[in-house]
Parts: structure tokens; C-alpha cells; sequence
């Protein structure tokens, strides 16, 4: 389960900066791949509204992963944060903003 600081970190409302270059992808199950598999870890994953990327899976070693690449500096405001204790990765999903 995600701690009590994670939750704080994604209230709604909260802005969350992606300083660095950041790999995205538009499938679900690529996406969950990612994501820790250790005994007491968590993840987030986030649903994403994005505007500006570079679309690398023409390039990409696996273009069936369809990765977008997010430019450095990217902030994102949380409009909701769904907790699923039943997912086997302890996963959290944040839905896409609006346009």
C-alpha cells in the first residue's frame, strides 16, 4: 500500500514536476511492466493529458511499447487519486486532465 506521505505528494490539486526526460507509454501493460515488483513496494501510475512528446517508438528497439518521450520540465496538477489495494502492485491511478 502507498504511505501517507505518497498520498500527501498526490492530493488533488498537488503539482507534481518532472524535472528530467521521461519515457511514457501508451499501453497499460507496458506501463505496469515499470512498475516495482518487491514485497512492500508500490507504485503510481499516472494517466496523463500531454501535448508535447516525441514519439520514439518508430525508433525504438520495441516499438510495440509505443513510448512517447515527455521533454524535462513537465509539470502535472493531480485531479484525482485512486488508490487500489486489491492490485497486486499496490498500484495508485491518476486519470488524465482534461484538455
Amino acid at each position: 500500500p502507498l504511505d501517507q506521505g505518497t498520498y500527501r505528494k498526490y492530493r488533488p490539486g498537488s503539482i507534481i514536476p518532472w524535472p528530467g526526460s521521461t519515457s511514457t507509454s501508451t499501453q497499460l501493460d507496458v506501463a505496469r511492466s515499470f512498475l516495482p515488483g518487491k514485497p512492500g513496494k508500490s507504485g503510481i501510475l499516472c494517466a496523463i493529458n500531454i501535448h508535447t512528446y516525441t514519439d520514439v517508438g518508430p525508433y525504438s528497439r520495441y516499438p510495440e511499447e509505443e513510448e512517447l518521450l515527455l521533454p524535462p520540465g513537465c509539470e502535472f496538477v493531480v485531479t484525482k487519486l485512486v488508490a487500489v489495494p486489491t492490485h497486486p502492485e499496490g498500484l495508485a491511478l491518476l486519470p488524465p486532465l482534461s484538455p
